[in-house]
């Protein structure tokens, strides 16, 4: 299964640190408001970005949203996910 980040700030480098232990998930890519946030993440890791929400939501290949936002943005990910027909974690 294809996975996406929403998120970048100290709890997705936890969770990409134990990705490698779970071989059925695939990380899709990362997005995060805060655009620096978002490329230092990205280099570090050397992963995919994308560059809002919504074209995270748009990506056929992703299966599942971790939302890994501030909790006072929980609601509006967790739904816009939810609705654009994603699994949410």
């Amino acid at each position: 299964m294809k996975i996406a980040i929403v998120g970048c700030g100290f709890v997705a480098d936890y969770y990409l640190t134990t990705l490698p232990f779970h071989p059925q998930l695939e990380l899709a890519g990362v997005t995060d408001q805060n655009k620096e946030r978002l490329q230092n993440f990205a280099q570090f890791h050397s992963v995919q970005t994308y560059d809002s929400l919504k074209n995270l939501l748009e990506d056929d290949e992703v299966d599942i949203v971790l939302n890994l936002t501030n909790p006072r943005s929980h609601y509006e990910v967790s739904k816009a996910a939810l609705m654009a027909g994603k699994h949410v974690f």
